[in-house]
């Protein structure tokens, strides 16, 4: 299991919905998150703070958090917050900018989760 395979992406799901944070600002999140490494896409299907579905490919999403693995390793590897990602433009996030903010906290709370699965794996 490494990032970015789809198994890392299941078992942070599992991850995700154990954690405080994200159930606490997940709670009434309603989007499909697409996570784009290099040319790979893995789509999660948030549902007031459930995970219901990981899958493969381009599919359907609102929103979408992109950039290289090099970039990536930033978020996964150091204390630079998504704010900070976005900002410096090294990860891309697409989507509608109304939805965006209205989410903000907990995309944010995603990628926190983000950082400590991948310290803890």
């Amino acid at each position: 299991m490494s990032f970015p395979s789809r198994d890392w992406f299941q078992r942070l799901a599992g991850f995700l919905e154990e954690d405080e944070d994200f159930r606490t600002h997940g709670r009434w999140l309603e989007t499909r998150l697409a996570l784009r490494v290099d040319q790979q896409t893995t789509v999660m299907n948030f549902s007031r703070g459930l995970i219901l579905d990981v899958s493969e490919g381009l599919s359907s999403h609102d929103f979408m958090i992109s950039g290289t693995r090099e970039r990536w390793s930033v978020l996964l590897e150091t204390g630079w917050g998504l704010v900070r990602l976005y900002r410096t433009g090294t990860l891309e996030i697409r989507g509608d900018p109304v939805r965006l903010m209205q989410n903000w906290k907990a995309l944010f709370f995603i990628t926190e989760g983000m950082k400590r699965f991948a310290a803890a794996a």
